[in-house]
């Protein structure tokens, strides 16, 4: 009987242990927030609109000031600041980026600093640059 006893506890104790163990996957990634969709907001002298699409961290989308619209690369962390940078456009070699625009009110507004560095044709000789910063202040539209 004190055999039958030794076994049942020992497959108790290891069904337990078991149980506590492992799955192996890691620690679980943070919830990123979402800065998917359209904001509207200003920056310098005119009218922002950023069109986002998000993949995890990964964030993708179009910067349109006036008439000119750059496609743009970035990421979210679980901060909720995003960070981008639009492609050069040809036309006047002018970029927008940002240091780290800060999602706030919960997930309504982005805020913070914007760059935007443009230099004369053609844009991949040397040349000075001019580099303008600014605040901008964006509001999604839901």
């Amino acid at each position: 009987m004190s055999r039958f006893r030794f076994s049942a506890v020992a497959l108790l104790l290891a069904l337990a242990a078991g149980a506590c163990s492992d799955s192996g996957t890691g620690p679980e990634e943070p919830d990123l927030p979402s800065v998917a969709g359209t904001w509207t907001g200003n920056f310098r002298d005119g009218s922002v609109r950023l069109v986002l699409n998000q993949s995890d961290g990964e964030v993708t989308g179009t910067l349109s000031i006036g008439r000119s619209e750059q496609p743009l690369n970035g990421t979210v962390d679980a901060t909720g600041t995003f960070v981008f940078a639009t492609e050069t456009a040809p036309a006047n070699c002018m970029t927008y980026s940002s240091r780290g625009l800060q999602l706030e009110n919960q997930g309504g507004e982005l805020n913070g600093v914007m760059l935007r560095a443009s230099k004369s044709p053609p844009c991949d000789e040397p040349g000075r640059t001019l580099v303008e910063q600014g605040s901008a202040s964006l509001t999604r539209a839901f």
